[in-house]
């Protein structure tokens, strides 16, 4: 598989998280507290997703220098039909079903899967993977911080404790 489908799933994943973040940040009501994290947590995601962008274009450029890889897009499509129920439902969530709903996206075994095959295409993307991985742990150790200041658990493993 070319390594440039596999990086147009994750640029849908970052634009998935970015809306949900959005969307919950909408959903806060009164909560300037929330709506201001989920707010944050957006802005970050735009981030994330300007960097698969930016890789996406050094890549078009030199598709040579990228093996093609094998991967199994079926979790990928999973998470981000996940993503779009979350979506759907987002103003039904509540803070902590929120706070929940993020966590799990976050820390989601399919999205390191891919990168970790991007990885295997070019040692260059892993970079772009390493920086990615930092920014979603520390997005889910914001979110879990952010559930406890408000007295909530929503902390699940992210599996690479």
């Amino acid at each position: 598989m070319n390594v440039l489908t596999i990086l147009n799933y994750l640029e849908q994943i970052e634009m998935k998280m970015m809306k949900i973040y959005e969307a919950f940040a909408g959903c806060a009501g009164d909560d300037r507290e929330a709506a201001a994290f989920f707010r944050g947590m957006a802005r970050e995601e735009a981030a994330h997703l300007e960097m698969v962008q930016f890789q996406l274009r050094v890549i078009v450029k030199d598709r040579k220098q990228y093996k093609d890889v094998e991967a199994d897009l079926n979790e990928i499509i999973q998470l981000l039909v996940h993503g779009d129920k979350i979506l759907i439902e987002s103003d039904c969530y509540g803070l902590e079903g929120a706070l929940q709903a993020a966590v799990f996206f976050e820390i989601s075994a399919a999205e390191s899967l891919y990168r970790t095959v991007l990885e295997k295409s070019n040692p260059e993307l892993s970079v772009l993977v390493k920086n990615l991985q930092k920014f979603d742990h520390a997005h889910h150790d914001a979110l879990v911080s952010f559930a406890e200041k408000r007295g909530l658990d929503v902390s699940i493993s992210r599996g690479d404790d």
